[in-house]
């Protein structure tokens, strides 16, 4: 996927709140930028090319597969956000709540620890539910979507069907 040629590039800051959304916004913005920039030069034959060292090419699959997105509890805090982020807004990160599918498309890191296991609820507060990882800090859940329901903000969730969630219970399983 990221071989051949550099002819022209642009770096751009990736924000820990970014997610795959923001930055297909950002990116869309910069390349046409970066296009309009360099088109000329290359029409004109005034760019040259850089040679890639090919051994630091990656490659992607072509799909990410659905057990792909299943977030592993035992991973860190940061591993965990990261995989919220890196799937959000589409195909999107889920676990499991009852046995049914529990979407999750957005959380936040805190700097709460917990020794209880990866995937246990620990907190339910309004504004989110705080979820033990594997390096025992905990990230809060605050855009949801239980099986058969939209997606909504975790306080919307708790007014209703989350009401029956219970802290001790585990994510997952």
């Amino acid at each position: 996927m990221d071989a051949g040629d550099v002819i022209s590039q642009h770096e751009i800051v990736i924000d820990d709140k970014d997610d795959v959304g923001t930055l297909h916004d950002k990116l869309s913005v910069v390349g046409s930028d970066l296009l309009i920039d360099t088109l000329p030069g290359i029409f004109s034959g005034e760019i040259r090319a850089t040679a890639q060292n090919e051994e630091l090419a990656t490659f992607a699959p072509p799909n990410i597969k659905r057990e792909q997105e299943k977030i592993d509890w035992s991973q860190s805090q940061q591993v965990v956000y990261n995989h919220i982020r890196g799937l959000h807004p589409w195909p999107v990160a889920f676990t499991t709540w009852q046995g049914k599918v529990f979407k999750v498309y957005k959380a936040i890191k805190t700097n709460k620890q917990s020794s209880a296991s990866p995937g246990t609820v620990v907190e339910i507060e309004e504004e989110g539910l705080s979820v033990a990882t594997g390096d025992k800090i905990l990230i809060k859940l605050t855009v949801v979507q239980p099986a058969g329901k939209k997606k909504m903000l975790f306080s919307d969730f708790l007014r209703g069907i989350g009401s029956k969630m219970k802290v001790g219970e585990r994510l997952g399983e």
